[in-house]
């Protein structure tokens, strides 16, 4: 299959190779930057067109740009006999504002745009306007990845909202917790199992189960310790304080009485 990438940034430079390993056809990479732009297509051995030249002709045109840029891109391809498909978990098929030959081809990962990447594990969830562009996108997309998941655009806002739970804000509590280490002369990485730990058992279970801590348990006393010690770090004392409550909301609600 013929393949346009449109960007060149961490998804174009992870999905690209990716799809080249997967005997597919990279006719050429577009972009707005062209030192990038021409990295990448140098590394996969195809041309490069910035992005307000005429584009070749191709089977299918990957939009992997950001978010805001996806629609205003779409609108300068409006022409383009192929299918558009964009690569954005937030961006509803909609703003590609075709009726017929579009999709989205969105790969549930957080990537560092490794040329190296495998996405044989990686989710990759597949929208389309029409079944011959689904069949499409189903095939790429089961070319390189063994998860791939039919889901509308509403679904995969709700999948990017959980993704941004469990990765992004996950991963800035971490931060919060290895300023702290820094701060306290402790290395960061004595929680490195308890992290290991806490994902292992989230999976293995459901995480409101394998709930702990003092939030939890309702514990008022040890609450306000740590909310005392972190008086000097109000960014980590608001987050604590707010995660607490929201904890204990949902691990003690008043059990209602029955009526008899």
């Amino acid at each position: 299959m013929k393949i346009l990438v449109i960007g060149s940034g961490r998804m174009a430079n992870a999905l690209s190779p990716a799809l080249m390993r997967a005997g597919h056809h990279i006719i050429g990479v577009s972009s707005r930057n062209q030192t990038t732009g021409r990295s990448l297509s140098k590394y996969i051995g195809c041309d490069f067109f910035p992005i307000s030249k005429k584009l070749p002709d191709a089977d299918l045109i990957l939009i992997a740009v950001n978010d805001d840029a996806t629609k205003e891109i779409a609108k300068q391809l409006g022409k383009s006999k192929a299918t558009l498909a964009h690569t954005s978990g937030s961006v509803a098929l909609s703003d590609l504002i075709r009726k017929r030959k579009a999709g989205v081809f969105y790969p549930l990962e957080t990537l560092t745009g490794k040329r190296s990447t495998s996405f044989k594990k990686i989710p990759i969830c597949i929208e389309a306007t029409d079944e011959k562009s689904l069949q499409q996108l189903l095939s790429v997309a089961k070319s390189i990845s063994d998860e791939v998941y039919v889901m509308d655009s509403l679904s995969r806002l709700a999948l990017h909202s959980a993704a941004v739970f469990t990765n992004n804000f996950t991963n800035h509590l971490l931060g919060v917790a290895d300023e702290i280490a820094q701060t306290n002369g402790f290395p960061f990485e004595i929680l490195h199992k308890l992290a290991e730990t806490t994902i292992k058992n989230a999976f293995a279970d459901k995480p409101r189960t394998v709930q702990t801590g003092p939030a939890k348990r309702n514990d008022q006393k040890t609450i306000r310790k740590h909310l005392a010690f972190l008086k000097n770090n109000p960014a980590a004392k608001k987050l604590y304080a707010t995660l607490s409550e929201s904890i204990t909301a949902v691990h003690n609600k008043p059990v209602s009485k029955r009526r008899h």
